[in-house]
């Protein structure tokens, strides 16, 4: 794919004789081979991306046609821009879960009101951040919502522990599309 910066084939669109083709993105015409149909089938991993594909496509004009949340997908700094539409930044979240980048239990010694930090990122927004501590057995020691405080969320114990070895923190993230992310962490 190459950048065509002549001003004869400036805002060219479409294609030429079935060789090569003018794109546009922002206000650069892109200069690339004409696309040929491959022979292979389909393998069952391409598939299914291409059905998430399709869900994604479909829940980027639904949001779309909602002014509230398309208002959402238009505050993205990328669609500011102009370096994506908010269609393509709905599609993107769709298709992309949240991470959780880091854990940070320093401040954790299984007292109530310490803290546990965590890094989460996402396209668009996180929806929510939930935890879960169970002992080393299984049993919930306790569960709740972690807080946006700056660029981290916090969570503050609410239930004491005498013995944090071995005990189970589970870390789930869900963003606007409902992707879900969960991490585990034994402590």
């Amino acid at each position: 794919m190459a950048q065509s910066l002549n001003i004869l084939t400036k805002d060219f669109r479409g294609e030429v004789g079935k060789t090569i083709v003018f794109r546009q993105k922002g206000e650069k015409t892109i200069v690339a081979r004409f696309p040929r149909p491959t022979q292979n089938k389909a393998t069952e991993k391409q598939l299914k991306q291409r059905s998430k594909f399709q869900e994604a496509v479909l829940y980027a004009k639904t949001v779309l046609a909602n002014p509230t949340q398309k208002a959402v997908y238009q505050a993205n700094h990328k669609v500011k821009r102009k370096l994506m539409s908010a269609f393509n930044a709905a599609l993107a979240n769709y298709l992309n879960p949240p991470v959780i980048h880091q854990i940070n239990t320093n401040e954790y010694h299984g007292a109530i009101g310490d803290k546990i930090y965590f890094t989460v990122l996402d396209d668009i927004s996180v929806q929510s951040v939930k935890v879960a501590l169970h002992q080393s057995g299984g049993t919930l020691i306790e569960q709740g919502e972690a807080v946006k405080e700056g660029i981290l969320y916090v969570y503050t114990a609410t239930a004491t522990q005498s013995s944090i070895t071995g005990s189970t923190l589970t870390v789930t993230v869900t963003d606007l599309p409902k992707n879900v992310t969960e991490k585990k962490l034994t402590l």
